[in-house]
């Protein structure tokens, strides 16, 4: 089984939030996936961005994507949709963060 987080925010058109996770196995342990996928739908259900390659940063251990909100973006409740593969082992992580004017 893998474990990772991500963080709930509230944002403003034009600022960028930042999405980040760690990844660990069940014993705690820092674990690096095989792949990542990673999307975030607005509030009409539209694909705002899709990644395959996040950003590791060795000082926390988290991997993170950034999305700058445009500055006509839908408000609303936007959905972050993280799926990582580690062998055969599968995972997927869902939140939500509101974007605000």
């Amino acid at each position: 089984m893998l474990l990772f987080w991500l963080v709930f925010c509230l944002v403003q058109r034009g600022n960028t939030v930042r999405i980040y996770n760690s990844i660990m196995d069940v014993d705690g342990n820092a674990v690096s996936p095989d792949s990542h996928t990673i999307t975030i739908t607005d509030p009409n259900g539209d694909t705002v961005l899709s990644s395959t390659s996040p950003t590791y940063d060795p000082q926390t251990g988290k991997y993170y994507v950034d999305y700058t909100i445009p500055d006509d973006a839908v408000l609303g409740n936007y959905t972050v949709e993280w799926k990582i593969v580690k062998g055969t082992n599968k995972a997927r992580k869902t939140l939500e963060f509101a974007v605000e004017a």
